[in-house]
């Protein structure tokens, strides 16, 4: 398990914590002991920043549709992860853990199931097929958002649809000099956040080239039908590795993306790395950002930051399967 701190510079604290069981022997008769692993993130400024209204978007959509999903695409599978590294030493590890957490209280009875309805048809005839099509989507207050390679599209919860824009005409803001047909922009994430009241949305741009860039945008309300802040970041300013396949989380500080980091041209896997918005800054919507950049090198890779829901949690915490 990973574990994100809040300091003045950003820093990535890895702790090892004993889940394996042909380690208990010697757990049994070692000094509980902790392994950490500080990596301290690099800050970088001039982030590009854009405006959109989806309804405005999906009204000028209408009127110049894209028609490059005409044809189905394919979308590139994932690039596979390094060999996985070696575990820790038996008696580096412990069975006691330093997370405290209270004792879950009870929620109540769950609602009673409903009939389903389609998020996002991916048909031949819809004009907006990808192969594969990387479904994902959150639900707010009053509204559902659905993202797949080729659309974005907000339902009410009773499946209405409300509005439905191409993935790269979401994002194409960010890319005032690119037609539609130019733009490259793929496995879309999207979440909500109940305490800020946000929708928040991640994908990747550019794969395999220097310019590649890792977007997120935000609601500006809980209504994901209006306005939104959208933001592009260089996925590595010395323009050697490109970013793919992101995983997206938050608590009340950040915002965080961790993308998988591959060589340029050569596509062998670097490293994983992790992009740390500030989330009130997003959320305010100025004309630039930063963001702290933070490479794990040898062991990071398909790390998953958690969507935490404790408005007082200062931890974030990163999942990795070990």
């Amino acid at each position: 398990m990973r574990v994100l701190k809040k300091v003045f510079h950003p820093v990535l604290v890895l702790a090892l914590l004993a889940q394996a069981a042909p380690f208990a022997r010697a757990q049994e008769t070692a000094a509980p002991r902790k392994v950490r692993e500080q990596i301290r993130g690099v800050r970088a400024e001039g982030t590009r920043a854009a405006r959109m209204n989806l309804a405005e978007l999906q009204r000028q959509e209408s009127l110049n549709p894209d028609d490059s999903y005409a044809v189905p695409r394919a979308i590139p599978a994932p690039k596979p992860a390094p060999e996985e590294p070696p575990g820790p030493e038996p008696g580096a590890l412990s069975t006691s853990s330093s997370i405290e957490a209270d004792a879950p209280q009870p929620l109540g009875p769950s609602p009673s199931a409903a009939a389903g309805f389609l998020g996002s048809e991916d048909s031949v005839n819809d004009g907006f097929r990808s192969i594969p099509p990387d479904t994902h989507g959150a639900v707010g207050p009053n509204h559902l958002v659905v993202t797949h390679n080729g659309r974005v599209r907000v339902q009410t919860k009773t499946g209405q649809t409300l509005s439905t824009v191409g993935l790269r005409t979401f994002w194409s803001r960010l890319f005032p000099g690119k037609s539609l047909s130019e733009m490259d922009v793929f496995d879309p994430k999207v979440l909500y956040d109940p305490y800020g009241g946000r929708f928040m949305i991640t994908s990747c741009a550019d794969r395999n080239k220097p310019e590649s860039a890792v977007l997120v945008g935000v609601t500006q309300t809980s209504d994901p039908t209006g306005n939104w802040f959208l933001y592009s970041a260089d996925a590595d300013p010395a323009d050697l590795t490109w970013a793919d396949f992101p995983s997206m989380g938050f608590n009340k500080n950040w915002i965080v993306v961790q993308m998988n980091m591959f060589a340029v041209a050569a596509g062998t896997s670097n490293a994983g790395k992790f992009f740390v918005f500030d989330k009130a800054q997003l959320y305010a919507g100025p004309s630039s950002i930063g963001v702290n950049g933070i490479t794990v090198p040898t062991s990071g890779f398909t790390m998953a930051p958690a969507a935490t829901y404790d408005p007082n949690l200062e931890t974030l915490y990163v999942l990795q399967r070990w």
